[in-house]
């Protein structure tokens, strides 16, 4: 895989048309998942995403972004969204040195609003790079949407388990099954009216174990990676901001 900060500057200036992948993950309560699942769910698809794709460059996944949501109800690793999208802009900023593309992976489904409106300031300021947002969370609402679930909120769940199980993530707590009910799944829907925080569903972080399928998770993980590679072809037939914008 390449990480760039595994290759030295000679190696990373050889690449003929890079994009620079900046995955976005979290360190925050999960229930009976690690607390830096988001890390080993970027680490994961991002493995397999060097398979089918090349001239991608990718920087190691940003631990710690805007997890407030989580901290009280376990431990959480976090910054205000003031504090990480200057840190964002800053550091994408001093990459468009030498790189003009970029896609921006959001492992933290939490964090995505607060890098939004920080890649909009960017793109405002420098009209010489191009910016796109991956957000795996979306897939996965598209999935359960078509099978009729909405209000769905993924966090600590069997959607979770399921990819931590397809991609290998052991961590002895995930009781694999071959499939999950659409009606465990409906289990999982809450009535949230305004953007919820851990207390709406603090049921799932005192569980010590949860219920997964590999199935499930390699068809999502799947999917991410359709939408990924769609993204990386957009991305690489644009050549200014103002196409990035229709």
């Amino acid at each position: 895989m390449p990480f760039l900060h595994m290759l030295n500057q000679h190696d990373v200036l050889s690449f003929k048309d890079p994009i620079v992948v900046i995955p976005i993950a979290s360190i925050e309560a999960h229930g009976p998942l690690p607390l830096g699942f988001d890390i080993l769910f970027a680490e994961c698809l991002l493995k397999i995403l060097d398979t089918h794709i090349d001239e991608l460059l990718i920087v190691p996944p940003i631990p710690i972004s805007t997890s407030y949501e989580h901290s009280e109800c376990g431990p959480t690793a976090t910054v205000t969204c003031t504090t990480f999208s200057s840190y964002l802009k800053e550091f994408l900023t001093s990459l468009s040195n030498y790189f003009s593309k970029f896609i921006v992976a959001v492992f933290h489904g939490g964090a995505y609003h607060c890098i939004y409106v920080a890649i909009r300031e960017i793109l405002q300021s420098n009209r010489n790079i191009l910016i796109k947002i991956f957000n795996p969370y979306q897939t996965i609402s598209k999935y359960l949407e078509e099978i009729g679930l909405r209000n769905y909120i993924v966090h600590a769940d069997p959607i979770e388990a399921s990819i931590a199980l397809a991609c290998n993530i052991n961590v002895g707590t995930i009781t694999e099954v071959e499939t999950i009910d659409d009606q465990v799944l409906k289990r999982y829907t809450v009535k949230v009216y305004s953007p919820w925080l851990c207390t709406d569903i603090a049921d799932r972080y005192r569980s010590r174990t949860i219920v997964g399928s590999h199935n499930l998770g390699a068809k999502l993980l799947s999917l991410m990676i359709h939408d990924f590679i769609e993204l990386v072809k957009e991305l690489r037939t644009l050549t200014n901001l103002t196409e990035s914008t229709h």
